[in-house]
């Protein structure tokens, strides 16, 4: 389960576009009720597979907090864009708007 975690974190991370969220979040909810399955005490084995798992979640976490810091800078770019075009527009000035025409003042 956490490896295929894993590889929906780093399709997600590689093409943003695709919106893989519910998708991972269904396999993070299953994979939390396997975990609450487990027994308390674990073999030589089970001991080493949990390490390597702990690594791979490390990495998961690692790529959803990268993913995360690319969508905050997408909002910001775009409250910036939404502001510019505010600005660029005339719309925070109510003097230019009085006509209620549109009047491109920088063509």
């Amino acid at each position: 389960m956490t490896e295929e975690i894993q590889k929906l974190v780093k399709l997600q991370v590689e093409s943003p576009k695709n919106d893989l969220t519910k998708g991972i979040n269904s396999k993070l909810e299953l994979r939390q009720k396997l975990i609450e399955q487990l027994p308390k005490e674990f073999n030589k084995n089970e001991k080493t597979l949990g390490r390597k798992i702990i690594a791979a979640n490390n990495e998961i976490h690692s790529l959803m907090q990268a993913a995360r810091q690319n969508l905050i800078g997408e909002m910001q770019q775009f409250k910036h864009q939404k502001e510019s075009l505010k600005t660029y527009r005339g719309y925070k000035n109510p003097l230019m708007n009085q006509s209620s025409a549109y009047f491109d003042r920088h063509e």
